[in-house]
């Protein structure tokens, strides 16, 4: 299959005439934009738990984009990489239409926690929801994560020809990858060529569970992938760096669905892993990372060590994490206080990597 042939699946999304957009009971003209925000429910203090799509209808028509980020709320650099899209782009110049959720789960982005706080479930385990009240014996359907779940399935997955959820490193983390779902059929070129075009380094197939936003869009035979770039508590020129990326990857994806006008950049070199390996600590404490931000997506050596944890009272080292094996180093930790079991590095086994040119 040729360059150009793989493109061709994707570019047979229904198009929509140049007209008035509809979402909810709100109608947007052609090259405007507007928030459209859909209550869950009445919070104990007397205020709406909303969910907000940020809609961004073209002059032109074309292919609907959606966009998704914080299912998980500690991830929250993704709303930013969301709004330079969003605020970026003239609606005059644009084929199509923009559909973007970058506050997925409001109450976990409060409280900075991947899972909601009161019910404490992982939102992107739960899609395509349940609306507020559908009780299911034996199950949680129908709780606050799932009516979530379900407003944004609604508003945003089913009207969305092709899904981009953002997730990355919560504060103190940073993670370089693409998220490819394992699928098959005219999709699985689909969602290759969105991996591609990324132009992000690392790409990483993953046999996706049920209940993803990701894996819901396949449900309903439209592609997505999930985007990993950067992290906070890197500091500013970093942050910046995965921002741009961020944004690049995107409009490189517009470009190709015919959204925008311009030449779309190739994809570059990229890794596809096998096998990985991810590190926890065995004992918290205060950690001093030995790998910096520049080494994402680089190869690390077998035993080479990546960071290590001092007792903070007493001040001996009392962990150390090193890599097992020659690979590719695609997510690191900041300085400071690690709980035990936490989050730390990923290394993908370089053996089993596969170079895509």
């Amino acid at each position: 299959m040729t360059h150009e042939q793989s493109y061709e699946a994707i570019d047979n999304f229904p198009n929509r005439v140049g007209m008035n957009f509809e979402i909810g009971s709100t109608t947007i003209e052609p090259g405007t934009r507007k928030q459209v925000s859909f209550k869950v429910g009445l919070l104990p203090q007397g205020n709406d738990l909303t969910i907000t799509v940020n809609v961004v209808h073209g002059a032109n028509d074309g292919k609907v984009l959606g966009l998704l980020s914080t299912t998980h709320g500690a991830e929250f650099l993704s709303i930013e990489q969301i709004r330079q899209v969003v605020l970026g782009i003239d609606p005059g110049q644009l084929s199509g239409t923009i559909l973007a959720v970058p506050m997925a789960n409001p109450l976990a982005f409060q409280h900075k926690t991947t899972n909601t706080p009161g019910d404490e479930l992982n939102m992107n385990r739960y899609f395509p929801g349940k609306p507020l009240g559908a009780q299911q014996t034996g199950s949680y359907i129908g709780g606050l994560t799932e009516t979530m779940a379900y407003v944004i399935s609604e508003q945003l997955i089913q009207k969305s020809d092709c899904l981009l959820d953002f997730h990355l490193g919560p504060w103190g983390q940073a993670i370089l990858c693409i998220d490819r779902p394992v699928t098959t059929g005219p999709l699985s070129s689909e969602v290759d060529q969105l991996a591609r075009l990324t132009r992000v380094k690392i790409i990483h197939d993953w046999d996706m569970p049920g209940g993803t936003s990701i894996k819901y869009a396949l449900s309903l035979n439209k592609p997505g992938i999930g985007i990993e770039i950067g992290g906070g508590g890197f500091g500013e020129v970093w942050e910046r760096k995965w921002l741009a990326s961020a944004e690049q990857g995107v409009l490189n994806i517009m470009k190709h669905m015919g959204m925008l006008r311009g030449e779309q950049s190739p994809p570059t070199k990229q890794i596809l892993l096998g096998g990985r390996a991810g590190l926890w600590p065995c004992n918290g404490g205060y950690h001093i990372p030995l790998v910096t931000p520049d080494l994402l997506g680089e190869e690390v050596k077998k035993d080479q060590p990546l960071g290590y944890t001092f007792n903070p009272q007493t001040l001996e080292v009392v962990d150390e994490m090193k890599s097992p094996y020659e690979g590719l180093l695609y997510s690191i930790r900041a300085r400071g206080p690690i709980a035990l079991g936490e989050w730390s590095y990923l290394v993908g086994e370089k053996s089993k990597a596969k170079w895509l040119s």
